[in-house]
C-alpha cells in the first residue's frame, strides 16, 4: 500500500495509552492510516448504527469527517496450491485518508456507539507534494467523452474483467492476472465484491455480516493495483443472488432469501424494502470507509446486469439509484465515479440517463463481428446520454474458436477510435486470455493510446465522410480538435473485413493490401498545409512509417502503408 503510515494505540479497559510517534509526512493522494485497539464487544461491529470509528480531519482548506472500519490483519501463504490466511493479532478499528491539499492536517479520532462518543486522541501529519505523482482521482473529462485525473492527465481504461480467481489461489491469482496485464500496458480491472459462490471477494456473507478474510484480500488487491498503477471498477452486487430463473441463478441459496434466514420474500424487494436498503447502504458505507482513500478505485458499480434480477422494474430502479447515489456522496469525500450495468446491450434508458450515474457501460456477447458491434454501442450511448461510455463486458459464444485472440484485438482497436471512454473489456480472463497467453494483444493499443496523448483535451467527433479505395476494407476513425486552435488530430484504424475472429476460425486469410487510398473530409483541414501521418503496426504499437500529405477543399487524401489484416494511424492536422 502506498506510503502506509500506521499509528497504533493500545486501549485497555477504555483507558488510552498513546505510544509516542514522530511527526509524519504523507505525499498528496497517498494514504495516512491509523488503528485503535478498542476491546469492547459488540453484536455486530460492522453495523454503523451500533458502533463506528470517526475521524474529524482539519486540512488547510476544509474540515471533513470520515468513517473508520472494523479490521483484522492476516498473513498469507500458499499451501498445496491453495491460499491460506492466518490471523495476526486481534481485530482493530482503523481509518484511512488520503490528503488532497498540502499542509498540516489535524485529526481527532473517536469511537461512537450507543453509549455516546468516546474521544480517543488527536494527531497531526504534514501533506506534501514530495513523493506524489499528483494524478489524483479519476473524473469525467472536460470533453465529457473520456476520463481525466484531478491532475489533468487522461485516464483511458485498458484491461479486462478479473471478477474472481480460480483454483483457490486467492490473492496469488490476482498477482498473476494483474502483473500480466500491467506488463502489457493494462491499467484497468473489474472486481466483483459479492457472494456468488465462486472464488471471489465476497464482502457480505450474510445480512449485515462481512468476511474479514476476503476484505483483507481486497486490501491486498487494491494495494497491488496501486503498485502497478492500475484502476479498479468495484462492482458491489450482481443479479445472481436475486434471480430464480434460467441462467446462473442463486436465489434458492441466497442469504437475502427469507427461506434461508434472510430478509426478503421476493428478489425484487431488494430495491424497495427499507431493511434491504439499510443493509446495502451500510455495506456501501463500509466499503467507502475502507477503500475510498485509494486513487486506484476508479469507480463504484452498483450492480452487475441488474435488469435480469427477477421482475426487474425500471421505475423502482431509478428511485433506488438516486437514493443510493445521495448516500454515496454523503460519505465518499473523494467523490469516486458511479455507474451500473445491464445484460441487455441497449440497457435501461430511464436509468442510464440519470445524472446520478457518471458514465454508461455495455455488455455484449455472441457476435461474429466484434469490431462493428462494440464500436456501435460505445458511440451510440455517448451520443445518446452525453456522458462517457465503454463496453465493460464482451465475448464470443465459444472462446475456443478464437485461441489467437482476434476478437480481443479487433474490439480493442475499434472502440478506441470510435469515441469510447476505454477499450472494450473481455470477460473470459481466466478461461481464455490467461491460458492462451493473449496479454500481448494489449501492447499495440496501449502504445497507440499513449502516443495520442491527452484524449480528454480534445473535442472528438466520428469521421463520417470518408472513402476507401478497396471495398472490403473498413475505416474506423475519429477527429478531435482543441479549443480555439485550428490544429486537430485524427485517430484511425483500417481493417480488412476478412479479419474477424469468425473468418479466421473458418480458415480464411487476408491478402496483403498495397497502395490503398483514403479520403477524409475534415472540418479544420487547412489547404496547402503539410500534415503528418504516422502509421502504426497494430500488434506491436510501433510506428512504422510517416508521411506528409496535403488538404484540398477540406479533404485529406492518404495512401496507406502496405499491411495485412489491419493498420492504424495518427493524423496530425495543421
Amino acid at each position: 500500500m502506498k506510503h502506509l503510515v500506521l499509528v497504533l494505540f493500545a486501549v485497555l479497559l477504555h483507558t488510552v495509552t498513546i505510544k509516542p510517534c514522530a511527526s509524519v509526512s504523507v505525499p498528496l493522494f497517498h494514504v495516512f492510516a491509523h488503528c485503535v485497539d478498542w476491546n469492547k464487544q459488540y453484536d455486530n461491529p460492522f453495523n454503523y448504527s451500533e458502533v463506528g470509528l470517526l475521524a474529524d480531519i482539519v486540512s488547510p482548506e476544509k474540515t471533513v469527517t470520515i468513517d473508520g472500519f472494523y479490521f483484522q490483519d492476516y498473513n498469507r501463504s500458499l499451501v498445496n496450491g491453495k491460499e491460506h490466511l492466518q490471523a495476526v493479532g486481534l481485530p482493530l478499528w482503523c481509518f484511512r485518508f488520503s490528503p488532497i491539499v498540502e499542509g498540516q492536517h489535524s485529526v481527532t479520532v473517536s469511537i461512537i456507539d450507543k453509549t455516546g462518543k468516546h474521544k480517543i486522541t488527536n494527531m497531526t501529519f504534514q501533506a506534501t507534494r514530495e513523493g506524489s505523482d499528483m494524478q489524483g482521482y479519476v473524473r469525467v473529462g472536460k470533453n465529457n467523452i473520456h476520463f481525466q485525473f484531478d491532475g489533468g492527465k487522461t485516464y483511458f481504461p485498458i484491461g479486462e474483467n478479473v471478477c474472481w480467481v480460480s483454483y483457490d489461489r486467492g490473492t496469488y491469482g490476482y498477482d498473476n492476472y494483474f502483473n500480466s496485464l500491467a506488463q502489457h500496458g493494462g491499467n484497468y480491472a473489474r472486481l466483483w465484491l459479492t457472494d456468488v459462490q465462486w472464488d471471489g471477494l465476497a464482502v457480505e456473507i450474510s445480512v449485515g455480516k462481512y468476511n474479514l478474510g476476503d476484505l483483507w484480500r481486497l486490501d491486498y488487491v487494491v494495494a497491488l493495483a496501486e503498485r502497478l498503477n492500475m484502476r479498479l471498477l468495484m462492482c458491489t452486487e450482481s443479479f445472481n443472488l436475486l434471480r430464480s430463473k434460467s441462467g446462473p441463478h442463486l436465489w434458492e441459496t441466497s442469504y437475502y432469501n427469507k427461506a434461508n434466514g434472510g430478509i426478503l420474500d421476493h428478489p425484487q424487494d431488494f430495491f424497495t424494502s427499507e431493511l434491504a436498503k439499510m443493509d446495502y447502504k451500510n455495506r456501501l458505507r463500509y466499503l467507502i470507509a475502507r477503500y475510498s482513500y485509494s486513487t486506484s478505485v476508479f469507480a463504484w458499480e452498483y450492480f452487475n446486469e441488474v435488469d435480469i434480477t427477477d421482475d426487474y422494474n425500471s421505475n423502482a430502479q431509478v428511485l433506488w439509484i438516486n437514493e443510493m447515489t445521495k448516500w454515496v456522496h454523503r460519505y465518499d469525500v473523494n467523490r469516486h465515479l458511479i455507474s451500473t450495468s445491464f445484460s441487455n446491450s441497449v440497457g435501461d434508458v430511464n436509468v442510464q440517463s440519470l445524472d446520478s450515474l457518471d458514465f454508461t457501460m455495455t455488455h455484449n456477447y455472441g457476435q461474429s463481428d466484434i469490431a462493428m458491434t462494440t464500436a456501435l454501442y460505445a458511440k451510440k450511448k455517448l451520443l445518446q446520454y452525453h456522458k462517457p461510455s465503454y463496453v465493460a463486458e464482451f465475448g464470443i459464444s465459444n472462446e475456443d474458436h478464437d485461441k489467437e485472440g482476434w476478437s480481443l484485438h479487433n474490439g480493442l482497436w475499434a472502440t478506441t477510435v470510435q469515441l469510447a471512454a476505454g477499450t472494450c473489456m473481455t470477460w473470459w480472463w481466466d478461461s481464455w486470455v490467461a491460458p492462451n497467453h493473449l496479454y500481448g494483444i494489449f501492447d499495440g493499443i496501449s502504445r497507440f493510446v499513449n502516443d495520442i496523448g491527452n484524449l480528454a483535451d480534445y473535442a472528438w467527433v466520428p469521421v463520417v465522410n470518408a472513402t476507401v479505395s478497396v471495398p472490403t476494407l473498413r475505416l474506423f476513425a475519429m477527429y478531435g480538435h482543441q479549443d480555439k486552435e485550428t490544429t486537430g488530430l485524427v485517430a484511425l484504424w483500417l481493417q480488412d473485413s476478412c479479419s474477424t475472429w469468425s473468418q479466421h476460425f473458418a480458415g480464411n486469410t487476408c491478402k496483403t493490401q498495397k497502395n490503398v487510398s483514403l479520403s477524409l473530409s475534415l472540418p479544420r483541414c487547412v489547404e496547402g498545409t503539410d500534415h503528418v501521418v504516422d502509421w502504426y503496426n497494430t500488434t506491436s504499437g510501433q510506428q512504422i512509417s510517416s508521411m506528409q500529405p496535403k488538404c484540398q477543399s477540406n479533404v485529406l487524401s492518404l495512401t496507406a502503408v502496405e499491411f495485412v489484416n489491419d493498420v492504424a494511424a495518427l493524423v496530425h492536422v495543421a
